[in-house]
């Protein structure tokens, strides 16, 4: 169920998403009296961040949330169940999550180191009258510090910047620059600071999911559009997971012999190459063979004509089937099936080859649109010779002659060939 939370109202990917759960639980410091995790403390992390998973609508991912709780470190070990579930992830979503847990990271060295006494004494003596440490330079309230840090911020931090008058943003802002050494420090208080109501909104709305317990979730994944489906697809990853591991070790062994069995042929082919090379001819012989008899049996089909061709290839089709067929009666049925198989598939060949010269006929004499086809007639370009001249040339020549003829007997125009023109004078004189 958590799972399928994480992979819905989170990132993609369930397996992952509990990994990195179980992963945050084992730095969390969850662990039994002997040392060992304690599944119950597991389990009840594991759900209180699939509640707030759920309440933050999308915006936590478990893969960040493990890698802001490695940042924090040994400090997250000692934190309360509330601030691991339902503080630290809306802290992780405002200031990024790697970012949240260096601040947090570097709040702890700055707090908990012993006082120093060389050129950072300073950021000592205004901790101490700002009031969150006492005279001794102990820290104010460090059992609730260790547990909750959001907390202690809120009970110590805050009402001692207002005893002084510190109230403002601004003044907040150089407060902590007096008071931390580090940047990252600084940011982390100044966020607490700037965004107390979100934090504050965030935290009641996380807490309030988890005081529902599973029944919204439940609901959700029952009900949800596309909840069943996703529910599904993340059942069968985490089932895929599980039988992955469980096959694991069958899949190994049979890889192991089939890698011996390759081993082996490729030892054998070593020490005996002359078989191996007997086997391959002795193969290619057999190609060859079946190559030769596929031809002959091909050339023998060419010399029959088609029709009969057809028939008989039915008729062999049809005897190999009711062969196969028969051959449930041991010797007999094969027999009768293949001479069953032969009668009809004969029948059927001449039937089929009927219909097929019957329509190679009638697409002869029909064309497609019902009309008689028209056939094509070929002609012939024959040349015929008189006294050594192609008739058809001496023709030409003379219907050349007597049109030219017509043309100056008809017209008015100057016969140019009648009267030659001579320099000096017009036509015709």
């Amino acid at each position: 169920m958590a799972g399928q939370i994480f992979a819905m109202r989170g990132a993609p990917n369930a397996i992952s998403q509990i990994e990195s759960a179980i992963q945050s639980g084992e730095i969390a410091g969850l662990n039994a009296p002997g040392g060992g995790l304690d599944v119950n403390k597991l389990r009840d992390f594991i759900d209180r961040l699939s509640q707030t998973a759920f309440a933050m609508q999308g915006t936590f991912d478990l893969g960040k949330y493990l890698t802001g709780l490695r940042q924090f470190g040994t400090g997250a070990s000692a934190s309360s169940m509330d601030f691991l579930t339902a503080e630290l992830p809306s802290l992780m979503r405002v200031m990024q999550e790697s970012r949240a847990g260096t601040a947090l990271a570097s709040l702890d060295q700055l707090m908990l180191s012993p006082p120093p006494t060389t050129r950072n004494h300073r950021f000592l003596d205004e901790q101490k009258r700002i009031g969150i440490r006492d005279h001794n330079g102990h820290l104010v309230n460090e059992r609730e510090y260790l547990s909750d840090r959001m907390a202690w911020y809120t009970d110590v931090m805050v009402p001692a910047f207002a005893k002084h008058g510190i109230t403002s943003r601004e003044s907040i802002t150089n407060e902590l620059n007096l008071l931390f050494s580090r940047s990252t420090v600084q940011r982390l208080g100044a966020s607490l600071s700037a965004d107390a109501e979100l934090y504050s909104r965030e935290i009641a709305r996380n807490r309030g999911q988890q005081a529902q317990g599973d029944a919204p979730l439940m609901n959700y994944l029952q009900n949800a559009p596309g909840a069943q489906f996703a529910a599904f697809t993340e059942s069968w990853r985490a089932f895929e997971a599980v039988t992955s591991q469980a096959l694991m070790v069958p899949v190994v062994k049979s890889v192991q012999l089939i890698t011996s069995a390759f081993n082996d042929i490729t030892r054998y082919v070593q020490q005996h190459p002359d078989d191996i090379r007997q086997f391959g001819n002795d193969i290619h012989g057999l190609v060859t063979m079946l190559s030769t008899i596929a031809g002959a049996i091909g050339s023998v089909l060419n010399v029959i004509p088609a029709p009969i061709r057809r028939i008989l290839e039915s008729t062999a089709v049809t005897a190999a089937a009711g062969a196969a067929a028969g051959s449930v009666i041991p010797v007999a049925g094969t027999g009768a099936g293949a001479a069953g198989g032969a009668a009809t598939g004969l029948v059927l060949g001449v039937w089929n080859e009927a219909n097929h010269q019957a329509n190679r006929i009638s697409a002869m004499q029909t064309a497609p649109g019902g009309s008689a086809a028209s056939q094509h007639v070929g002609t012939a370009n024959i040349s015929l010779n008189l006294n050594g001249r192609e008739i058809a040339t001496a023709v030409q020549d003379v219907q050349f002659r007597q049109a030219q003829q017509d043309m100056r007997a008809s017209g008015t125009a100057p016969d140019v060939i009648q009267h030659p023109q001579v320099p000096g004078r017009a036509i015709g004189r």
